[in-house]
């Protein structure tokens, strides 16, 4: 990242493409400041061949000019100021939407309990299990204008002392605030923006809910008191079941268009579409979902851990494909390649491609399906590669990189 990226700096699993700019956007957090009580979230645009920053934006120049930003190419020997968002207290944002002209977060106020906080700084728990959700909480969309990130719309008080430029997400009057029914996620899947039929501007996004709960524990069962691993406390009913909804907001009007749409309800993770579509109108998501074998005697009938995939069709709310596992067999996240020379109209002339962990073996797949055409994810894996090694716990964000080759020899 050409430097921009020091060491004590943090940056997220989550990057989004652009595939107008051709670059690619991330986020890092800080820990909470115990004397501000302030968290900062550093905004990240990259070149998507490079990782140098997509532009550079030159403090002396925005002072010279009348207040008015010059950015120079990437690249420029000038030093990139960072770009921080401050919100308040504890702030737990692991993803986040990239649409053309906003980068989009989801803000739910937090809280630290001390007695887990003393636990997990004593190596006795989960820094996520430190975390709790006041009753006075809510879920709020924060749209932060991708133009300032390039130097546009910038006011000198925007810099700090060292250079860098902070904004207030919560106070800044460029920013737009959005409340939304209360929910906690950790994944997003796709977002982009639209006009509706009388000409308003639209933004639309899928969200992956883990809960409505504001009892929710970030830690799944990991904060419990009785020292024993998760897995030997961990029931079915202390795991909530996730599903993606689909969220309409007026941009003109300030809100939420109408009430979240179900698109399914089969505990789907970890979305995916295609790099082409990414932060551009879509129609199918990939996830993780449970497994449509699950126990009947469970008390949550889409209760269970990740072990099938998903192609979930947004135009019809309820309708999706799956491709289910073995009982024994757990998925990874899936990541998606698109076919050479596929049609530009045929969004989903892509593979699948996942890991499937097999327990009672002790071996390791890679698995890749083709899901052009309906029903064609629904035929399951076109091959699967055994991998060397066993992968316990299957994979997490991964990427395809087109023409990168290993030589193994």
């Amino acid at each position: 990242m050409d430097g921009l990226l020091k060491e004590e700096d943090g940056i997220a699993a989550h990057f989004r493409y652009d595939p107008i700019k051709h670059t690619y956007v991330t986020f890092g957090t800080s820990f909470p400041d115990l004397v501000s009580q302030t968290t900062r979230v550093c905004l990240y645009e990259l070149d998507a061949d490079t990782f140098k920053p997509s532009n550079v934006i030159d403090r002396d120049a925005f002072d010279q000019q009348e207040h008015s930003p010059m950015t120079t190419s990437a690249s420029s020997t000038l030093e990139q100021p960072k770009f921080f968002l401050n919100l308040p207290g504890v702030v737990l944002i692991h993803d986040f939407i990239l649409t053309e002209n906003y980068v989009v977060f989801t803000w739910v106020k937090a809280a630290l309990d001390p007695f887990r906080t003393m636990k997990a700084l004593l190596g006795f728990g989960a820094i996520s299990g430190t975390m709790a959700i006041p009753e006075d909480s809510e879920t709020v969309l924060l749209l932060i204008p991708r133009s300032m990130m390039a130097g546009s719309d910038l006011r000198p008080i925007d810099f700090t002392d060292d250079g860098n430029i902070c904004i207030d997400a919560l106070a800044d009057d460029r920013i737009t605030r959005i409340e939304l029914p209360f929910s906690f996620n950790f994944h997003f899947g796709n977002g982009y923006e639209t006009r509706a039929s009388n000409g308003d501007r639209q933004l639309i996004f899928d969200m992956m809910r883990t809960s409505e709960d504001k009892d929710f524990d970030f830690a799944i069962h990991s904060s419990n008191n009785s020292n024993k691993p998760v897995w030997e406390t961990l029931q079915p009913e202390d795991v909530p079941v996730g599903d993606m909804t689909r969220h309409i907001v007026n941009l003109d009007m300030k809100q939420l268009q109408e009430d979240p749409i179900v698109l399914c309800e089969q505990s789907p993770e970890f979305p995916a579409v295609p790099r082409h579509v990414s932060s551009r109108p879509h129609r199918y998501t990939y996830t993780l979902a449970t497994n449509k074998k699950t126990p009947s005697h469970l008390s949550k009938p889409m209760w269970g851990a990740h072990s099938a995939i998903t192609k979930i069709d947004a135009t019809t709310p309820g309708k999706y494909e799956t491709w289910s596992f073995d009982s024994d067999e757990f998925v990874g996240e899936p990541t998606m390649v698109r076919k050479q020379g596929a049609d530009p109209d045929k969004e989903d002339a892509c593979y699948v491609m996942t890991t499937v962990s097999k327990v009672s073996t002790g071996t390791t797949d890679i698995a890749i399906m083709d899901v052009e055409g309906e029903g064609a994810l629904e035929r399951g894996p076109v091959c699967r590669l055994r991998l060397p090694e066993f992968l316990p716990y299957s994979a997490l964000h991964g990427a395809f990189h087109e023409g990168v080759v290993y030589d193994f020899d």
